[in-house]
């Protein structure tokens, strides 16, 4: 049965599903070349096969022993599963919590996934949350005493299952002022399932960029990860994916950022490859959700169209963006 989605968007306002390593054995030999492994099994500790396993860089699925096997790079941060549709969203402190931060000297992180009650979902409502950009006490409370009740009221009110996602600038970082130090952490308090009344996952937008300012001359891909890790520490990676129902959701940092005045819409092009990899994992017949911030109009920017044409072979494919301040279909 084709899913049916609603999708519903809240403009701008001015542990889990991981395992520790334990005792489950790994019945796959390990390769000389692997530098994270560990085993995906349900919550009776059956091991899950076809399990897509990510470090933001690389994918790969378990074997039909629930085991993967990654090869890192120097910019592996954190390690995460794409939760299927057959499973619950795992939670850690009220949010998705899907990933594991990858502790030196440890390569095993294992995963536990808890099938949904009903099986897989048919139809959903997918809510978006765009551009709270708080930052401060009083911004937040707006966010927590208007937008918060907002979203709950309306889940509260459907009868389908309700998922949730932003799309990007959660807080408010300028070219001289960082905030998201203080504002990240209330701002994950505030987005709480029992909160909202719903996962609500992370996109990351431009002013949720750690201020880290060099010119474009300057500007190398290290940069641009340096400036997402406290994001990424907080909220958990920021290229990811999931499914409900017969939907693959992928949600990408779309910002190349050299700085808070001079970004741009574009993908890197280790983003182009990772999209490249966990798409070759879902079947053509899927309807693709990416999630982003900026609007995808500038199909000239770095690697929008190398996106495109990996998104085209899929039966449907929509685009959910933020960044504007404005609802525009």
């Amino acid at each position: 049965m084709k899913s049916i989605i609603t999708l519903l968007a809240a403009v701008a306002l001015l542990s889990p599903g991981c395992a520790n390593d334990d005792d489950r054995p790994v019945k796959s030999p390990i390769g000389p070349e692997t530098d994270f492994y560990g085993v995906v099994a349900d919550n009776h500790g059956r091991p899950l096969q076809g399990v897509v396993v990510s470090d933001g860089y690389s994918c790969t699925a378990t074997d039909e022993n629930g085991v993967y096997q990654l090869t890192g790079c120097e910019h592996s941060y954190q390690i995460y599963v794409s939760v299927p549709a057959e499973y619950e969203i795992p939670l850690g402190e009220g949010l998705p919590r899907f990933w594991q931060q990858i502790a030196a000297g440890r390569k095993r992180y294992d995963f536990t996934l808890t099938p949904l009650a009903g099986g897989k979902e048919s139809a959903f409502n997918l809510f978006c949350v765009a551009d709270p950009q708080c930052q401060n006490n009083s911004h937040i409370a707006r966010f927590e005493n208007e937008t918060v009740p907002d979203i709950a009221g309306q889940a509260a009110a459907s009868d389908l299952p309700c998922y949730g996602i932003t799309l990007g600038d959660i807080g408010w970082n300028t070219e001289n002022t960082d905030y998201t130090n203080d504002v990240f952490p209330l701002m994950k308090k505030a987005m709480q399932t029992d909160k909202v009344g719903l996962p609500l996952f992370q996109v990351m937008g431009n002013h949720d960029n750690k201020v880290i300012a060099v010119s474009k001359d300057n500007y190398t891909v290290a940069h641009d990860i340096a400036a997402q890790r406290n994001f990424e520490y907080i909220f958990g990676p920021v290229n990811y994916s999931f499914d409900r129902g017969n939907v693959h959701i992928v949600a990408m940092d779309n910002i190349i950022f050299p700085s808070h005045k001079d970004y741009s819409l574009g993908f890197r092009d280790d983003q182009v490859e990772w999209l490249r990899q966990d798409l070759s994992y879902v079947s053509k017949d899927k309807m693709v959700i990416l999630c982003v911030h900026i609007p995808m109009r500038a199909s000239g920017n770095q690697n929008v169209q190398a996106v495109f044409e990996l998104l085209k072979p899929f039966a449907e494919v929509h685009v959910m963006s933020g960044h504007t301040h404005y609802a525009e279909n």
